[in-house]
């Protein structure tokens, strides 16, 4: 599709520093203890469409540009943005909800009303069917920070684009899950998450049948972090906990996996195959560099190359 026409937008001030911080106060032997967190600087989630071009969300402000990185142009707030059909249309969470956003006219519509019992969406569209299929986790009580587990259940859901026919579909109460971008080949669902019951920490690779809902464990796929399907359904890129530097990418008939990126200093997440098959599109975090890179690894030679690099706003 042709480039979106060029809109001003200015994004909140907030946004550009991006510094999410949790306080937690503690008294601790008579002293006050404050524990700081600050997400990783540089990594982006991103989205590629039949033509090249790509939609990213980098410090949550999603912007539009071609397959060279050129001609950006800043569209709205969100995150974990997914290409419709058709590339002219894209899917983005924001506000515990789930959003799509005309990139013809620069409208953004809201699927999902906002529920306070529910929180963090991630999504991917199911093409043959026009399906949403997503995550969301049911809020515990207490907390679970409180009641001693890591997260609050998540499962997986479907809708139709207008946010219709909301149905659940999985009922396992993962404490993780979550579904990458190009992780639907035909009528199977690839995702990484961690069991609730029985408890696994590490994480596995579960695929499901879209067809009749059934929902499988590979095998050898232990502290899997993230997933991405190939295009032609044969291959699966995975990273692996807690070797969050690296790739592997497994063949689906043989089950047999292949270190294909082991690097010490750069945090590479949500690897994605190309259009062809033959190379991963990834995002790179070196070393807490404010830049954001997306990166194209070479399945023939392992090589890498940058595909965009560019600052933050």
């Amino acid at each position: 599709m042709a480039a979106p026409r060029q809109i001003s937008v200015r994004p909140r001030w907030w946004l550009n520093s991006y510094l999410l911080i949790f306080i937690v106060l503690a008294t601790v032997g008579g002293c006050l203890a404050v524990l700081i967190y600050a997400p990783e600087a540089g990594s982006a989630s991103f989205d590629i469409d039949e033509d090249g071009n790509f939609v990213v969300s980098s410090e949550e402000q999603l912007f539009w540009t071609d397959s060279h990185g050129e001609n950006r142009i800043d569209l709205t707030e969100g995150w974990q943005p997914r290409f419709l059909p058709g590339g002219d249309k894209f899917l983005f969470t924001r506000d515990n909800t789930i959003w799509v956003y005309s990139l013809e006219d620069r409208s953004e519509s809201q699927i999902i009303p906002q529920v306070k019992d529910y929180s963090n969406f991630f999504s991917v569209i199911h093409e043959p069917s026009g399906l949403v299929y997503f995550t969301r986790a049911k809020k515990r009580w207490p907390p679970p920070i409180i009641a001693g587990m890591s997260h609050h259940p998540y499962d997986i859901y479907s809708c139709e684009m207008d946010g219709s026919n909301l149905r659940q579909i999985t009922d396992v109460g993962f404490d993780y899950i979550e579904i990458e971008a190009k992780s639907v080949a035909g009528n199977f669902l690839y995702f990484s998450g961690e069991r609730h019951d029985p408890p696994d920490d590490q994480g596995s690779v579960f695929r499901l049948n879209i067809e009749d809902e059934t929902v499988i464990q590979l095998e050898n796929t232990a502290g899997a972090w993230g997933v991405s399907v190939s295009n032609d359904g044969s291959k699966l890129a995975i990273t692996r906990h807690p070797e969050y530097y690296s790739f592997q990418v497994m063949d689906l008939e043989t089950g047999k996996t292949e270190m294909v990126r082991k690097a010490e200093d750069e945090l590479a997440v949500n690897p994605t195959f190309s259009r062809d098959d033959q190379s991963i599109l990834f995002s790179e975090d070196k070393k807490r560099d404010s830049k954001v890179k997306l990166m194209r690894l070479s399945l023939s030679d392992q090589t890498e190359s940058v595909v965009i690099e560019v600052e933050p706003r």
